[in-house]
């Protein structure tokens, strides 16, 4: 249902930018400041997991919330004066961990995505969807025996960047991760894990 949501909300966006870009004159949208080009940056924020971890007849609850740090690069690219188009890249490092009602304990750990963006930059705001890869690190650990499995899947979101200075701005971001469902060995048993997580991110970003 959330991902119905989600993906219908990007949608909605998505047509709504091309819509308000066509009704407003070139004078109107952003006079004399720039998106295009290359970009760096770090953000910060919180993510909440979602999942199960089921071994047997067990079902494990992977539900979990910590903090998440990450450093990103991109590229803009204005399609016109009001559409962005671009490619971005980030690494980062979540802090979740669980121990579970059957004693696994699940940690979180490196996690990264590829994505690419649109949206619609008006004066020195730029509002955006991005959807991609995501992939991230998820160590299970049972007695003396431990795996650190590396989950793909996908990710779709929508954020706000706005420039505080020429070549500076700040970010605001949602992002959903699905995960594929992965079966790894642990202490002797077959784990099928089953991942998705929320972040909320904000950051500040280089411009060049």
């Amino acid at each position: 249902m959330i991902r119905s949501c989600i993906l219908a909300t990007a949608v909605a966006f998505l047509s709504c930018t091309a819509s308000f870009a066509a009704d407003l004159a070139p004078s109107e949208l952003r006079p004399g400041f720039s998106w295009g080009g290359a970009y760096v940056g770090a953000s910060g924020g919180y993510v909440w997991n979602k999942g199960t971890d089921k071994f047997g007849a067990v079902t494990d609850n992977l539900a979990a919330n910590a903090g998440t740090i990450s450093g990103f690069v991109g590229y803009n690219y204005e399609i016109s004066p009001a559409i962005i188009a671009g490619l971005e890249g980030e690494l980062g490092y979540d802090w979740n961990k669980v121990t579970t009602t059957s004693g696994t304990k699940a940690t979180g750990g490196l996690d990264t995505t590829l994505r690419g963006r649109i949206g619609i930059a008006y004066d020195r705001a730029l509002l955006y969807v991005a959807g991609g890869y995501a992939g991230t690190a998820l160590k299970l650990e049972r007695g003396a025996t431990s795996t650190t499995p590396w989950l793909n899947g996908w990710t779709i979101g929508a954020g706000v960047d706005y420039a505080i200075a020429d070549n500076l701005f700040l970010r605001g971001e949602y992002r959903y991760a699905q995960y594929v469902k992965q079966n790894v060995t642990l202490a002797g048993a077959t784990h099928a894990v089953d991942l998705s997580n929320q972040t909320f991110k904000v950051g500040l970003g280089m411009k060049f």
